[in-house]
């Protein structure tokens, strides 16, 4: 929120709090002057004495110096705060006199005649006009436009604040009515302000609140359970039945028991591919899982989150136990948004104060501590606020880490009172040894789905047409006696089952008897490895190149790419693409495109990769095909982790290699491709502003592009640099929203200058470089190096790690470490020392890092200069000398300061 607009409401009210003490303070001199007596002179003139000095003190108001040209609401309180100046100094004066000598000779002789209180009259008339008429107008049109943007970001978010930004747009409206606002009644206009002060204070709270929700949420949050496929009609209905099922030998405590239970944790496990992820999200939104637990929350206000830890995500916060807190913190606060101040008091406490701290804090990045204790901070409200959690993490074996690490971090969670937790993973044996065990409350998911994978197989078989037909031609036992084959080898493993059905139903057009089917079933290995094995084996030599360049690209990109990259990945030469356009496709044309990519898909990667979100109908309204969804939302994916897993083996790696073309290049393909999309983009904001369109778009291209070397690489980037910078010229603002968050001053940049700023900071020296001498920008080319610290983290997900030798080669290149730069006026040195100083309070400076502390030292960095840093509580200046000894160790400073005596 514009901090400018409270700061606004609170000098109206103080505006319309001196109007008052002025009004009143000229009633008594007047009253005075006409020989009536007042009952507590003294206390009287006190206060006003006091409000005057008081709110005088806050309108005491000067233009900024930076500011070209004052808006017309700075000129209305520059001229408010003049003409409070003038009333000022008399009425004290007169307040002053009538308090000492209690008589109106004296106060009359401060007002001086008649003319001299008119003119006090005049002026005071004047202020109510400004205050009541042009700044109100103004200032309603500021707030409501404000209120209306925090219902728009309510809405993205999703947090419950609806009724209340419903219910401020109403107070808004209410208290800027005309009839509000009376000429002579200043105890009414000053109620009136107030209630509009408190309205703002209202809108910040609810902005500051926004601000913490946003900075928490990430864009991968919500992927894994998108992806993770919904439950087979009428399937796993059991676990929220409410007779006892028996999980496991001596046990007959069912789930749903334990939803109603002060039980803290229940465990779901099972094999590879048996469907506890499918089973953890058909719990996790099941509206009996709500109800049994608002059994057990009984008045209290139940709050659910879900997490599902991916390992295949290139993003590590869907792996991670960073991850895991933002995404539940953020799913608490969003559904009880009252809970925001106990878990970040600090931010709360300067909702209306200090604008900088909250936006420092929305840059910053979460760490796990911190996101610990905001949780723990929370967490001990819980039972004065009335409120239960239940939480359902899925995959603890697919965390980033050891298995005792996610386990302590589960346990630490469950300490929380009114909490409940249900938890999944593979039968790993870290988690049988804590979770499982004599422990009643878990159930083996491979164990119980029998009658599930029974109907789940019928279902897929007798609704085939041709299996159909051959079911007639057969009988009844028969087809009975090859689906429960089917179920006895899959031993409960769902994708197993898919995988050989779908296998069977490609094979019933070439056969009608049901006995050749069954033979054919026998040949297929039970498990899925081996399964694998034997799909790849059976690959036709003619597809081989084209499957293997497929798999290759799906397991080297840095993100999923879009279903319409692989169009251009099969269909478009490097040549092709260089000299195409800059045009959106037809609509028609990207749909034909999509479904034959789709189909080239299927057929190529055996049906083990698929594009998530395809919709079938082609000019169907329902199918709301938008650009943005056509080009960025299909994104392309295995259609189960143990796939990926299988083709990440040495074996697999080195069989796709030897069936691909010689000079095949998967980071170069990829780099065609995206860039092959962002010639088809419309430059809108819209595209370039969601993080999850073009910024990722760019992200991957870029990624991809560091891979490439020389020519290859000159090749891709320039066309990506004149493919933006023709973007730009129709999209003024590409350079700031292509950089990300933080780099203001991008707004006034040349293109040029911003896309090499944004090579510098994927690595990319060795093409800027290569590229300063030939593209022109006004801007000095030293300013490249604080590129090094632009890191857009809404697509970056991994933590930001300093390039020493991009650092180097610019700073060989003649590149000046101390010239300053960006909205800050700070130089590189400064922000790389200020950047190592905080990694090193953390504990946490590489080797990199102190190899570009050394390497900045001995290219003339001026080790005079005052860092930015903070200690304790407080910010603090000091010499870049003192930081660079802190920061490095202490064999390494001592070298450093031998090789460059006279500086340190």
């Amino acid at each position: 929120m514009d901090f400018a607009v409270i700061s606004a409401a609170s000098h109206a009210c103080h505006v319309a709090q001196f109007i008052d003490s002025a009004s009143k303070a000229l009633s008594v001199i007047e009253s005075l002057q006409s020989g009536e007596k007042i009952d507590s002179l003294g206390k009287h003139v006190d206060d006003l004495t006091a409000a005057l000095s008081n709110h005088g003190r806050h309108l005491q108001l000067s233009p900024d110096p930076n500011t070209a040209m004052l808006s017309n609401e700075d000129e209305i309180f520059l001229r408010l705060g003049s003409q409070c100046q003038q009333l000022s100094s008399p009425l004290l004066a007169s307040l002053q006199h009538i308090e000492l000598e209690s008589t109106l000779p004296d106060a009359s002789k401060t007002l001086g005649n008649l003319a001299g209180f008119n003119r006090l009259q005049t002026i005071l008339d004047g202020m109510r006009q400004d205050l009541n008429q042009a700044l109100a107008k103004n200032m309603w049109l500021a707030i409501a436009q404000i209120v209306r943007e925090l219902g728009a970001k309510c809405s993205r978010l999703g947090a419950n604040r609806a009724a209340e930004i419903e219910r401020l747009a109403s107070a808004i409206d209410a208290h800027f009515k005309e009839e509000n606002f009376k000429e002579s009644d200043d105890e009414r206009n000053l109620e009136t302000w107030l209630k509009v002060r408190s309205c703002v204070e209202t809108a910040a709270g609810i902005s500051a609140e926004q601000n913490i929700l946003a900075s928490l949420q990430f864009w991968t949050m919500d992927r894994r359970k998108g992806l993770i496929s919904k439950e087979h009609d009428n399937t796993f209905e059991w676990v929220l039945r409410p007779n006892k099922s028996k999980h496991v030998s001596g046990s007959d405590s069912s789930f749903l028991d334990w939803l109603g239970r002060d039980v803290p944790l229940y465990w779901i496990s099972g094999k590879p591919g048996s469907g506890k992820s499918t089973l953890m999200k058909f719990i996790a939104e099941n509206p009996k899982t709500m109800d049994a637990l608002k059994g057990w929350a009984k008045d209290d206000t139940l709050i659910t989150a879900a997490f599902y830890f991916w390992s295949s995500a290139k993003d590590p916060l869907q792996k991670s136990d960073t991850g895991l807190l933002r995404s539940i913190l953020f799913q608490i606060l969003r559904q009880c948004p009252d809970l925001i101040q106990h878990a970040y008091p600090q931010q709360w406490h300067d909702r209306c104060r200090s604008p900088e701290t909250l936006s420092r804090f929305s840059r910053r990045g979460h760490t796990t501590p911190d996101l610990l204790a905001a949780y723990q901070r929370m967490s001990t409200r819980l039972h004065a606020e009335k409120v239960k959690f239940c939480f359902f993490i899925d995959g603890l074996d697919e965390y980033d880490g050891e298995p005792t690490d996610v386990i302590r971090l589960i346990e630490l969670l469950n300490r929380t009172e009114n909490l409940k937790t249900c938890v999944s993973s593979r039968q790993w044996a870290a988690f049988e040894a804590i979770f499982g065990g004599d422990n009643p409350w878990k159930l083996y998911v491979h164990e119980l789905t029998k009658g599930d994978m029974t109907l789940y197989v019928e279902d897929l078989m007798c609704n085939n047409e041709k299996f159909a037909q051959v079911k007639k031609s057969g009988d009844a036992e028969q087809t009975q006696h090859l689906i429960n084959i089917i179920v006895a080898k899959a031993e409960g493993v769902f994708l197993w089952v898919f995988l050989v059905v779908r296998d069977l139903l490609r094979a019933v057009g070439r056969t009608d008897q049901i006995e050749q089917i069954q033979d054919r079933l026998m040949t297929i290995p039970n498990d899925l490895d081996n399964y694998f094995k034997k799909m790849f084996e059976t690959v036709e030599q003619q597809m081989r190149g084209t499957t293997a360049h497929i798999f290759e690209v799906a397991l080297d990109a840095v993100e999923r790419l879009p279903l319409l990259c692989y169009s251009f990945l099969q269909n478009s030469s490097v040549d092709e693409v260089f000299v195409a356009k800059l045009e959106p496709l037809p609509r028609r044309t990207t749909i034909k495109m999509l479904r034959e990519t789709e189909k080239l898909l299927e057929v190529y990667s055996q049906g083990l990769l698929s594009a998530v979100g395809v919709v079938d109908a082609e000019d169907s309204p329902s199918s709301e095909l938008t650009e943005h969804r056509m080009l960025f939302e299909f994104r392309v994916d295995f259609i189960h982790r143990t796939v990926a897993d299988f083709l990440r083996t040495a074996d697999m790696r080195k069989l796709l290699k030897s069936w691909s073309a010689p000079l095949f290049n998967a980071d170069f393909e990829i780099c065609k491709a995206t860039l092959a999309t962002l010639k088809v983009t419309a430059p809108t904001t819209a595209m370039v502003q969601d993080v999850s369109r073009v910024p990722s778009i760019l992200h991957v291209f870029m990624s991809h592009a560091k891979e490439l070397e020389g020519d290859p690489q000159t090749k891709v980037l320039d066309q990506a640099l004149s493919t933006l910078a023709s973007h730009s010229e129709t999209l003024s603002e590409l350079p700031m929203l292509t950089l990300g968050p933080g780099n203001y001053w991008a707004s006034d940049a040349s293109f040029n200058f911003a896309f090499l700023y944004h090579c510098v900071s994927y690595g990319l020296a060795d093409y800027v470089e290569r590229t300063m001498s030939r593209v022109k920008f006004h801007e000095s080319p030293s300013g490249l190096l604080s590129g090094c610290f632009s890191w857009d983290s809404r697509v970056r997900m991994t933590a930001f790690t300093v390039n020493a030798n991009a650092i180097e080669r610019l700073l060989q290149r003649g590149l000046d470490p101390n010239l300053q730069w960006g909205d800050r006026a700070f130089s590189f040195w400064q922000q790389l020392l200020t950047s190592t100083y905080s990694r090193h309070l953390k504990g946490v400076v590489s080797q990199a890092d102190c190899d570009a502390v050394k390497c900045t030292v001995s290219h003339g960095a001026d080790m005079e200069a005052s860092v930015e840093v903070f200690a304790g509580r407080k910010m603090d200046s000091p010499r870049a000398a003192e930081i660079v000894e802190k920061v490095l160790p202490r064999e390494q400073y001592i070298a450093l300061r031998l090789e460059r005596r006279e500086q340190l």
